[in-house]
């Protein structure tokens, strides 16, 4: 099993609004040849305030995930294996442009090679794959402006906006009140 450290560099962060409602965030950072992504999901279980949080289970794979750690190496992708019980602290959850998303694993993490369906996001084991502990690491990055403004979603190359909201006719990226 490969060792590794992850130092990040080159962070950015988002905050907004998934379909059903619930809140996002959103990590990306490299760490040498790593792409690192972190993604918070409250509708899928992740968490809603900072402080502690606890993994399940389900955050092993992408289509369940609420707290969602992926590696990428080149053509290889990593998630965790089994991460229940593992320990985070979300120290920061941001809602605006200029607030942080940050957060750090308190204990190593055993990451498995997988393959995740673009159209589904089912997640997949990599038969034979590889395997890499990942030392306690943390990460952080200022928000930027939050997709469709905060009220609504991408879809495509504009925004699906949120009740009470409507396209801007300007900013096809943007939602504006009624």
């Amino acid at each position: 099993m490969e060792e590794i450290s992850l130092v990040m560099s080159n962070p950015s962060g988002k905050y907004g609004t998934t379909h059903g409602g619930g809140q996002a965030w959103v990590f990306n950072g490299e760490s040498g040849p790593f792409q690192v992504d972190v993604e918070n999901y409250t509708g899928f279980g992740g968490a809603a305030a900072v402080g502690p949080f606890a993994m399940r289970s389900a955050d092993a794979d992408y289509d369940t995930c609420g707290l969602c750690v992926v590696l990428r190496r080149g053509e290889e992708t990593y998630m965790p294996v089994d991460p229940e019980g593992t320990s985070f602290q979300l120290s920061e959850l941001g809602k605006f442009a200029g607030e942080r998303f940050s957060g750090r694993a308190e204990v190593s993490l055993e990451f498995r090679q997988v393959t995740i369906q673009p159209s589904t996001y089912a997640t997949s084991g990599v038969p034979g794959g590889k395997r890499l502990r990942v030392a306690p690491w943390g990460w952080s990055a200022v928000l930027q402006q939050p997709e469709c403004g905060g009220h609504g979603h991408l879809h495509g190359s504009s925004c699906h906006c949120d009740a009470g909201y409507r396209r801007d006719p300007q900013d096809p990226l943007n939602c504006i009140p009624l």
